[in-house]
């Protein structure tokens, strides 16, 4: 068990139970780095956090109780990381395509993060786990709220798919949207925004 009680830290994690710890002070200014393998478990407190995959595909999971791993492409996702104890969390995926799963909590209420980075054309996707919240989610601003605490912001993430189980909204922008609205059924169906950055997809909407 690692436990990290920095104020301000960014997590990489290098697979296999490794990875490293990058603190930095109230001025952002680099702390001594810590580096550490086999470790499977760490505990990690503090205003923002900031998380990174790796530059390959990688299975980002942050589960209801603040727990996080990082899988990368060959199954390397020995440590999880209790990243709840932060205000604000950022997940930056780095390269590759992506896939982040987020499942509601009412954790980070300073708001969360995900920063898909470069991928191909199949791009980077958010899996929303919404446990029966009511989501909003605001194509103007790529956010979506009604999941966490405080608003999830989406940079660089060309999908967005949402099991809601509850409510859904999508907003369009201020200007002149046109919205490409298709249902497969009742409950499944997406939502893109012609020149938009994300497409929204959804699953079993109650409501």
């Amino acid at each position: 068990m690692l436990n990290v009680t920095n104020a301000d830290a960014a997590i990489t994690s290098t697979g296999g139970g490794s990875g490293v710890v990058d603190p930095v002070d109230a001025a952002g200014a680099g702390l001594l780095s810590l580096g550490f393998s086999n470790v499977e478990s760490a505990v990690v407190t503090g205003t923002t956090g900031v998380v990174q995959g790796t530059s390959g595909d990688d299975a980002i999971s942050l589960s209801a109780t603040g727990q996080l791993t990082v899988t990368d492409l060959f199954g390397n996702g020995d440590s999880t990381f209790d990243v709840s104890g932060y205000q604000a969390l950022v997940i930056n995926a780095l390269g590759g395509n992506d896939d982040v799963s987020i499942t509601a909590s009412s954790s980070f209420a300073s708001g969360l993060s995900v920063l898909g980075g470069d991928s191909d054309n199949d791009g980077d996707t958010v899996n929303i786990l919404a446990a029966g919240n009511n989501v909003s989610v605001a194509l103007s601003s790529n956010t979506v709220s009604g999941v966490t605490a405080g608003d999830i912001t989406l940079d660089s993430v060309e999908a967005l798919a949402v099991d809601a189980t509850g409510k859904l909204s999508v907003d369009g922008t201020a200007g002149h949207d046109t919205l490409q609205f298709q249902a497969s059924s009742a409950a499944n169906g997406s939502v893109t925004l012609v020149g938009g950055n994300t497409g929204v997809s959804y699953t079993n909407l109650g409501g």
